[in-house]
Order: C-alpha cells, then sequence, then structure tokens
C-alpha cells in the first residue's frame, strides 16, 4: 500500500469506530438516573450514525421483557438547531425542531412543530435530553398546560392547567417507585365498568372510538380530576366520567421515596363498530385493556 493512502486509511479508522458506538443511559422510576440495568425500568440506546445524525431508542420493561416504545431520528443542523423525527411516540408525533441556547452549565431549548411551540425549559444534557430546572409544556392550542420544575431528570413538582386554561391539580407524577393499588382488585373494577357499560344504554356496536381517561389518585386514595384526554363522542366521554367518579372501593396510593404522591393514571378504552363481545377488562399499572375475547 502507497504511503498515502496508509496515511489516509488510518485517518479514517477513529472516525468509523466512533460513528459505530452506542451508550446506554438507565432510568428507574419518575426517570432516576440508575447505574445499571438490573435497577433500570426504562433505558435508552444513543447511537450516533454520522458526525451529525443520531438515533435514541428508548425501552420500558414490561411483564420481565424491554420493550422498545420510540425511536428518535436526530440531526443536527447547525449548533443552534436539531431536527428530530419520532416514532411511537404519541405526545409529540411526527418531526419537530429544538432551537437551543447554550450556557455555562445549562442549556435552553424550545420544541416546535408546524411553528407551535410545544415545550421550551433547561437541560444538562441534549442527547438524551436530560431535564434540570423549568419546563412548561402547551396545549395544542397555546394554553400552558403545565409548568414543572426537575432536578437530576427527575420531576420534583408541577403546575397543571386544561386546555381552557382552568387550573388543575397540582403536584402530580407518572411514575413512582409503587404505583397505585385498587384494593377491590381487578375483577371487581373489571365487573363495575362492564355491568356500567352493559346498562348505558348505548348501542356499543355502533360506536367506533377510542377513548382515553385520566384521573389522579390522591396522596390520600381519594380520586380527583377525572377527565376525557381523548374521546370523540361526547354522550359517552360524559358517561364514563361519571362511572369513573362514582367507582366504590379504596385505592392505595403511589409512593415515590418513601412518600405517599399523588399519581396520574390514563385508561384507553377501545370500541370497535359492529364488534361489541368485550370481555376482558384489566387494571395494571395504570392502563385499562378493554380488549375482544
Amino acid at each position: 500500500m502507497k504511503p498515502i493512502l496508509l496515511a489516509l486509511f488510518l485517518m479514517m479508522v477513529p472516525v468509523v469506530c466512533l460513528y459505530g458506538q452506542t451508550e446506554h443511559f438507565y432510568y428507574g422510576p419518575n426517570t432516576r438516573p440508575v447505574e445499571s440495568i438490573e435497577k433500570a425500568v426504562s433505558f435508552k440506546l444513543v447511537s450516533q450514525k454520522s458526525r451529525d445524525r443520531y438515533a435514541v431508542k428508548t425501552f420500558c420493561r414490561s411483564n420481565d421483557k424491554w420493550v422498545r416504545i420510540q425511536t428518535e431520528h436526530i440531526r443536527i443542523r447547525d449548533d443552534t438547531i436539531q431536527q428530530v423525527k419520532f416514532r411511537g411516540n404519541n405526545l409529540f408525533p411526527g418531526k419537530r425542531f429544538r432551537i437551543i441556547h447554550k450556557t455555562d452549565s445549562l442549556c435552553t431549548f424550545e420544541e416546535k412543530q408546524d411553528g407551535i411551540t410545544l415545550r421550551r425549559g433547561t437541560a444538562s444534557r441534549l442527547i438524551p435530553l436530560h431535564l434540570e430546572g423549568t419546563v412548561i409544556e402547551y396545549h395544542s392550542n397555546g394554553t400552558v398546560r403545565s409548568v414543572s420544575w426537575y432536578r437530576n431528570n427527575q420531576l420534583v413538582s408541577n403546575r397543571n392547567w386544561l386546555r381552557d386554561g382552568s387550573e388543575y391539580i397540582d403536584s402530580i407524577f407518572y411514575s413512582a417507585d409503587k404505583e397505585p393499588e385498587f384494593r377491590q382488585g381487578n375483577r371487581f373494577f373489571r365487573s363495575y365498568i362492564l355491568a356500567n357499560l352493559n346498562q348505558s344504554g348505548f348501542d356499543l356496536s355502533q360506536i367506533a372510538d377510542e377513548v382515553v381517561i385520566g384521573w389522579v389518585v390522591m396522596e390520600t386514595g381519594e380520586i380527583e380530576g377525572v377527565i376525557i384526554l381523548q374521546g370523540r363522542y361526547k354522550p359517552m366521554n360524559d358517561f364514563l366520567v361519571k362511572t369513573i367518579n362514582n367507582l366504590p372501593g379504596e385505592w392505595k396510593p403511589a409512593m415515590l421515596n418513601g412518600s405517599p404522591v399523588r399519581y396520574f393514571m390514563t385508561i384507553p378504552l377501545n370500541f370497535r363498530q359492529n364488534d361489541a363481545s368485550f370481555q376482558n377488562v384489566d387494571l395494571y399499572g395504570g392502563y385499562l385493556h378493554y380488549n375482544r375475547y
């Protein structure tokens, strides 16, 4: 091999190795950074594809298996803009831009999609994004959804508002060391939901919709703030809110760092038109699966 070609080859090898490297970032409940996969409930796999392109894959533990729930394709357009494409993410689907302003210790960022600001705040790391300090999220109509405070990527507290600007419950968490537990169990919950649907008077065979219900299990174990996050048919939405509000029984509150906390739960109910033979309703981990037998 000629000397000049050998020199070029040796210069290229470190670059190829660098771009082929991957990093793992492990997280416990409440996105708490942890040291190993054994302590993690989720992790991110970061791969650098080229000088300005990264892939970030997010995995969550489900029934002792790791399931990929999201993939981010990040292109660094310059020092101040990242183009981020998402797959498998309902909160920020599609493509958005992350505008970055670097300071000595933290980076401020603003995320936009179709010219609309979705989120802005500060972070200690950009790939993957590690939040630190104040983060503001917005509804699609521009009203403030939440103002949250983070320490070492962990949610500390927040204030929350509904889409119409009215105040919602503050200081709610979405992940905890121990999730809320319905003392009466899944079977009671299933029977209650099915009995109310069967007696509702709705023709379920004519409804084709996916309804997502949310509520907060307070630190006292009481239910508050039942809302519809998704659903097109208002009479059914109103009926389901009333049904959850009237749910008998007791809840054990979520626990985080040894203390009871307010915990936001979400439940999807899938209605398929001309197919109302729903037999299974299971409540675990904050999700209700309402499936055909």
